[in-house]
């Protein structure tokens, strides 16, 4: 009997542990996908003011296609960092988990034609601007988990 009760410890821990990481890896991007999208623009209208020249196709630009979204990786980073000392949850260093599998998925039933499969998901091979979406859709979601992680491990262990 002890054994039973033993298996069903287990599979609600596991249960809890892999609903708190997709329920943290949505938290990360949605909450990096709105702070991106109101932080970028607010900067565009400061530096608006002083550079007239600045356009918001280059608001776009840094938003989409700079290869590893470092404005994602960065706000990821903070809100990892901000929400581990509220959530206090070890599932928050595991978002990146899911994003990654994504990616090899993605990576293992891609076309064979690519050049350079990794030039496609982080390099120039795929771009917004050429219609190609990979890297939104699955390197950007692995960035933005992966630096909300590191916050969140930052946050925990300050040594």
């Amino acid at each position: 009997m002890q054994s039973g009760h033993d298996n069903q410890k287990f599979v609600g821990g596991a249960l809890r542990t892999t609903f708190g990481v997709i329920a943290h890896f949505v938290i990360c991007m949605i909450g990096v996908f709105i702070l991106s999208n109101l932080f970028i623009p607010s900067l565009y209208s400061l530096a608006h003011i002083w550079y007239p020249s600045v356009t918001s196709r280059q608001v776009h630009w840094i938003l989409t296609e700079v290869h590893g979204f470092p404005v994602q990786a960065a706000l990821g980073l903070l809100l990892g960092f901000i929400l581990a000392k509220y959530m206090r949850r070890n599932v928050m260093i595991w978002t990146w988990v899911l994003p990654l599998a994504i990616l090899c998925i993605a990576i293992i039933f891609s076309p064979k034609y690519y050049p350079s499969i990794l030039g496609h998901f982080f390099g120039d091979g795929c771009t917004p601007a050429g219609h190609c979406f990979d890297q939104l859709a699955v390197t950007l979601p692995l960035v933005a988990s992966a630096a909300y992680s590191l916050g969140a491990k930052l946050r925990r262990n300050p040594k």
